[in-house]
This record gives structure tokens, C-alpha cells and sequence, in this order.
């Protein structure tokens, strides 16, 4: 299919009507959602370490070893359902679900027409700051955008 016969959304994807509707949801969606990727983020890397944290933790099995102990047991639970037993892995689920609805939405945003995709791939040189950030995130979030559905 050639530019000139693709249908108008594949060539001006920003004359849709309710492409600035999406932009809005998906930049306050990704705000408040931020928060929630940086904490999973922040508790998820520590807990690659867990193994070592226990292997610390152990030799001390009295006072100081128990409450490491305790503290690696808690960290895990705060990650996997924040404290909140079967209702935070419900409420982890849904987080996951909204990061994953993000990153599609991230895509239909992304995705610049048929004659300028490969434009959308890196940065412009000598544009404003205001683009230069545009196109950062957009090019950021085009080539993570695998590993970002995948961790959701």
C-alpha cells in the first residue's frame, strides 16, 4: 500500500479527533502511574538481592539477623502486594494492566504517519527544548516499548 492510497489515520494520525483526548489521559495516566513503576522499580531492585540479604541476615538468627530477616520477608510482600494480602496482588494486577494500557496508548501517540516514521526514530538536532523533549521521550518510548509491554 502506498502512502497516497493508506488511509487517512496511517498518514495524519495528529488530525484525528480524539487523538488530543488520548494525549491527556496518557500524559496524567502516566504521572500518577510513574509513581506506582518507580516504586515496584525501586522495591523489585532490592529484591534481586534477597538471596544475599538472607545469606547476611541468617548467622544472625538473634536479635539485629531476626529483624533483617523480617524486613527482607516485609520488602517482598510490600513488592509483590503492598502489604495488603490478596487485595494488593488484585490491586498490582490492575497496576500492571494500566501500565500495559499506557504503553499502547504510548504507541497510537507515537506513531507519526507513513512518510515520517523513520523521522520518529532519533533526535532532531537545533529544534527548542520543548521538541527536543518530545522527541526524547517519543524516541525513548518507541525503542522500550517491547520491554515495557513485556514487564507489564
Amino acid at each position: 500500500m502506498s502512502a497516497s492510497t493508506a488511509p487517512s489515520w496511517l498518514r495524519h494520525p495528529q488530525r484525528l479527533p480524539w487523538r488530543r483526548l488520548l494525549l491527556l489521559l496518557h500524559r496524567w495516566s502516566g504521572i500518577t502511574l510513574g509513581l506506582y513503576i518507580l516504586f515496584v522499580s525501586l522495591t523489585g531492585s532490592v529484591l534481586i538481592y534477597r538471596n544475599e540479604l538472607y545469606a547476611i541476615f541468617i548467622p544472625l538468627e538473634t536479635g539485629f539477623g531476626a529483624a533483617g530477616m523480617q524486613a527482607v520477608s516485609t520488602l517482598i510482600a510490600l513488592h509483590e502486594n503492598f502489604l495488603l494480602g490478596p487485595a494488593g496482588r488484585t490491586l498490582n494486577g490492575a497496576g500492571a494492566i494500566a501500565v500495559l494500557l499506557l504503553a499502547l496508548s504510548g504507541l497510537v501517540l507515537w506513531w507519526p504517519g507513513i512518510a515520517r516514521w523513520r523521522r520518529s526514530l532519533h533526535l532532531a538536532r537545533k529544534v527548542s527544548w520543548r521538541r527536543t523533549v518530545w522527541d526524547l521521550h517519543s524516541m525513548i518510548g518507541i525503542w522500550s516499548a517491547g520491554f515495557i509491554l513485556v514487564f507489564a
